[in-house]
């Protein structure tokens, strides 16, 4: 078969697919949730936020789904030994923001206010450079360009392969949360990063106003998009579709799941 100029083109273009990602991107109506974390912050005193509940939807998918909570370890597949979840937060000043990592271990056996005082407090070390993940950090920083790539290949081999304390054992559990909605940005999607070994990107959306159908009219909704990226070596569609089934759940049901959880 001849092909046409542009798949020509293409071919010059693009090397061969090597990413093993499957995006997913899905609307959320809100109203339960903003309704839930307002009185739980009547009742708790604390500030909780749609973060916080994303953090927790998380813990209740790496629970369920126990695929979805392991690691490549020698190109074989390990479950990890609980269910920790990484939250991105903003470093430093305004003139040189970053970003870093605060993991949340045990989140599946939290309740939320738990979850927002543990991420209020592993914040707080983050942003003060005391933690060993931090530190590392710091240190990989001062590596030439050329070699940071090795450089990140050597430190996860050791930390999630080996499973050594350098900087420390899998230092971002099974999913990683990024808030995009903090930054004004309704719809987005957030990579996998190979280093983390997280087998799934959890990227909330701001709230808006949208329209929507209701009982066939047409109201005015709370929408917010769950932009998600998957790991395709450790998870397939159906998989994918059930971790897509129990995000909602949660979040559109969240008395359901806002009790600390025990361990069995």
């Amino acid at each position: 078969m001849r092909a046409s100029p542009f798949r020509r083109i293409a071919v010059g273009t693009w090397d061969e697919p090597r990413d093993p990602t499957i995006y997913a991107s899905f609307p959320i109506r809100m109203e339960p949730a903003l309704a839930y974390l307002e009185r739980q912050r009547a009742v708790t005193g604390r500030h909780l936020t749609v973060t916080h509940l994303v953090v927790k939807a998380a813990g209740e998918v790496l629970r369920a789904c126990p695929e979805a909570n392991t690691s490549l370890r020698f190109w074989m597949h390990r479950q990890r030994r609980s269910v920790d979840v990484s939250v991105l937060v903003s470093t430093g000043t305004k003139g040189a923001r970053d970003l870093a990592s605060a993991k949340i271990a045990r989140v599946d056996r939290l309740a939320i206010e738990e979850i927002a005082d543990a991420l209020h407090a592993q914040a707080a070390l983050v942003r003060s450079g005391d933690t060993p993940l931090e530190k590392a950090r710091r240190r990989l920083a001062r590596i030439p360009g050329c070699l940071m790539r090795p450089a990140l290949r050597v430190v996860a081999f050791l930390a999630c392969t080996l499973r050594l304390p350098l900087p420390e054992r899998d230092p971002f559990g099974g999913a990683v949360v990024t808030s995009l909605g903090s930054l004004g940005l309704a719809r987005a999607f957030a990579p996998l990063v190979a280093y983390t070994r997280s087998a799934m990107v959890l990227a909330p959306g701001c709230v808006v106003d949208e329209a929507v159908v209701e009982g066939g009219r047409v109201v005015a909704g709370k929408l917010m998009w769950l932009s998600c990226a998957f790991d395709h070596r450790m998870l397939d569609g159906s998989q994918i579709a059930e971790i897509a089934r129990i995000l909602q759940h949660v979040l559109q049901e969240p008395e359901a799941f806002s009790a600390r959880s025990d361990p069995p």
